[in-house]
């Protein structure tokens, strides 16, 4: 189950980043009755917000998670234009959330996380013409804070901010920022399912800002069998097969936007990269509860690469053919 502030913080936008469906970490995942379970409870998704602490104990100290993964999208050919030109990039990531729950079961998140992405291109003049890259290394950073707070035993509000910036080595960095804002509620509808919906606004580099409905489901269909969509961009059914391994299947919606350098190709342009990768994993969880690992392959059923000038002016577009791609992420909850 995600935080508020776990979704809200991640890379490309609301929720990219976990492309695959969901955060890597989730309630049930901690011990019964120790600090981490408690914290996690205080997530405004959970399924039983009576649970998540208990008033003769107090409010837990408090939480924090450091998570780490990789991507790896084998050479997608450009689906516009014939054979001239593949892209292959492998991603970085890591990032840590500190989480404190309050005496009225409210929580606040804070969390920083970044990514770096190499692209590597099989020929430059695929765009613009030009002997070099469009882009090569891109960086992204997040720094976000979401308070969520319950209003009885079934509605809980929350809130947040973010700012982000996302750039090509070599950008200016006062080019760079982006800044949103989430704000939404959730209702348990019964012990195994719940509802949330909200609205997450950003502004773009070069552009007008955008501001999107966000709808999310967390449905225990039976002992086993789990459907979530907790960041509101894509979903995730998994299956238990005992106490520390789930089966996956999952879809996800990603974005990235970021400034260029003074390259020939695009001087301080911009780039969106849009994408929909869909697999199958494995989620496995330690004996203690605190070590997690999540592994998934599959396609990058959908890519698309906008390029804008520095003015906000469309360049240029192109979407990429349907290839292979890769997925391992590991956390550590304490």
């Amino acid at each position: 189950m995600v935080f508020p502030g776990a979704a809200f913080g991640q890379q490309g936008g609301f929720g990219a980043g976990i492309g695959f469906g969901e955060a890597l970490w989730t309630p049930e995942n901690g011990a019964e009755g120790s600090e981490p379970e408690r914290a996690r409870r205080a997530d405004p998704l959970a399924r039983s917000l009576d649970e998540i602490s208990e008033p003769s104990m107090g409010p837990p100290s408090l939480f924090y998670r450091v998570r780490a993964g990789t991507d790896y999208a084998m050479h997608a050919g450009f689906s516009d234009r014939g054979n001239n030109g593949s892209i292959t990039f492998v991603r970085a990531r890591a990032g840590v959330d500190v989480i404190k729950p309050f005496e009225d079961r409210s929580s606040l998140t804070v969390g920083f996380n970044t990514e770096i992405s190499f692209y590597d291109w099989t020929d430059n003049s695929a765009f613009f013409g030009t002997s070099s890259p469009a882009f090569d290394r891109v960086h992204i950073y997040n720094l976000s804070a979401t308070y969520a707070k319950p209003l009885d035993a079934d509605w809980t509000v929350f809130g947040g901010a973010r700012v982000r910036s996302a750039f090509q080595d070599g950008a200016r960095f006062g080019d760079t920022l982006a800044y949103g804002g989430l704000l939404g509620a959730s209702y348990r509808v019964n012990d195994d399912f719940r509802v949330g919906f909200g609205f997450a606004g950003t502004t773009r580099l070069e552009n007008t800002g955008w501001i999107v409905p966000i709808v999310t489901v967390d449905w225990q269909i039976d002992d086993r069998w789990r459907l979530r969509n907790d960041t509101g961009f894509g979903f995730t059914l998994s299956y238990d097969v005992d106490a520390q391994l789930k089966l996956l299947g999952a879809i996800g919606f990603e974005r990235r936007e970021f400034r260029l350098d003074d390259n020939e190709a695009l001087p301080r342009g911009v780039v969106r990269d849009t994408s929909i990768p869909a697999g199958l994993g494995v989620d496995w969880t330690s004996e203690n509860r605190k070590f997690e690992v999540r592994a998934l392959a599959g396609i990058m059923a959908y890519q698309e690469y906008r390029f804008f000038d520095r003015n906000g002016n469309f360049a240029e577009k192109s979407d990429t053919k349907i290839t292979p791609v890769f997925r391992l992420e590991v956390g550590y909850n304490f």
